[in-house]
């Protein structure tokens, strides 16, 4: 069989549909909606943009790359965690009009990534990184535990989880 991404646009309001969009080959994953009543769609190949109406926008594909996780913020924001050669992971950051704002080639296999509306956190299996959407390091710290989650609350603070309780990491 074939996987087909079918996203159909409604009018709330109205209670009718404004527009189906079929995509083959395609598994939407993530439907994220922007104030200005757009919609960003992360399916397992690319990452698509839509406007109120249900017209693509943008697309952006992963070129055959394994999408390991991602993240988009309440604007619409998104960062791609794909693997990379080396058994790590590239991130790439996309605003919500689908320009790439940056790149971030991590030393290992990300374990978890979180973001805010400036920073993006990263927990890779040895250290904890804290870039901006453009790529840039801004901090980073070598760790000796192992964490399954994090979360940023801001630039210089983050909150690491791990199967033996919670901790906060301050830069």
């Amino acid at each position: 069989g074939v996987i087909v991404e079918n996203i159909i646009f409604s009018d709330i309001n109205k209670e009718e549909e404004i527009s189906r969009v079929k995509n083959e080959g395609s598994m939407p994953l993530y439907v994220s909606y922007t104030d200005s009543g757009s919609s960003v769609v992360v399916s397992d190949d690319r990452l698509c943009g839509y406007n109120s109406s249900g017209e693509q926008k943008w697309d952006v594909s992963y070129d055959n790359r394994l999408l390991n996780s991602f993240e988009v913020d309440q604007k619409g924001n998104t960062v791609l965690a794909l693997a990379g050669i080396k058994n790590n992971t590239v991130l790439e950051m996309y605003t919500k009009n689908g320009h790439k704002s940056g790149e971030y080639v991590t030393e290992s296999k990300v374990k978890s990534l979180h973001l805010n509306d400036k920073y993006i956190a990263v927990c890779e299996p040895a250290q904890v990184s804290v870039i901006n959407y453009s790529g840039r390091l801004l901090e980073n710290i070598d760790i000796q535990k192992e964490y399954t989650d994090i979360l940023i609350t801001d630039r210089r603070n983050v909150i690491l989880m791990s199967t033996g309780g919670i901790e906060r990491l301050t830069f």
